[in-house]
């Protein structure tokens, strides 16, 4: 768990932020839980204090962190809440969406919506099929609709979408606009306001915006 009361200017390294650093679990599985079986092969955040974890069986598990903003070890879950979430990238787009890209010839993006998120119970809408074509090297949300894609290719252009119909899993899209080059990185996220973090291959953190 971090703390940070600052944004670092646009290509700064986020190193000598203040950092409140508080171990809130083994791993990514908090430890006031026994970790489920099989382990954990992806874990991301959706309407701040819920998470979703990713089994390797393709079990989908849900968490709420009850101690978000204090960094404390209160946690409510595991809930099973889904199966065969067999993805190959899997991301929040916030307010309870979760988008999937198959893993097939097809990668095709489905959409759904968690309406048991604020209780973690098994309740859905969806999938629906929201695009095809979804073949990249990462894949992350802004919020609100907005959807930013890296390519494969060597120019590692970062492509903009707007799911107009991210609310209701309609195809309405605007975009793809690239609005990048280079970004050749490990990893990938979002921080909300226009920030995306990126993760260097030497492991360092940088913002954009």
């Amino acid at each position: 768990w971090y703390g940070n009361d600052k944004v670092a200017p646009s290509g700064i390294d986020l190193i000598g932020l203040r950092k409140d650093l508080e171990k809130i679990g083994q791993g990514v599985i908090p430890s006031v839980n026994p970790s489920p079986n099989p382990p954990i092969t992806k874990v991301f955040a959706n309407i701040g204090d819920v998470f979703y974890a990713v089994a390797a069986d393709s079990s989908l598990l849900w968490y709420h962190h009850l101690g978000h903003n204090t960094g404390t070890l209160d946690w409510q879950g595991p809930n099973l809440v889904g199966s065969k979430w067999t993805y190959k990238d899997i991301f929040s787009g916030g307010g309870n969406i979760i988008y999937g890209v198959t893993n097939d010839a097809n990668s095709e993006l489905h959409w759904w919506k968690h309406d048991g998120s604020t209780n973690g119970t098994p309740k859905w809408t969806g999938p629906r099929v929201v695009g095809s074509g979804w073949d990249f090297k990462h894949v992350f949300s802004g919020g609100n609709g907005i959807i930013y894609a890296v390519t494969n290719d060597t120019e590692r252009k970062l492509i903009w979408y707007k799911h107009v119909g991210y609310a209701n899993g309609t195809k309405d899209f605007l975009g793809p606009k690239e609005v990048g080059h280079g970004w050749d990185f490990n990893h990938l996220f979002s921080g909300g306001g226009g920030g995306i973090y990126a993760v260097t291959h030497d492991s360092k953190h940088k913002l954009d915006r």
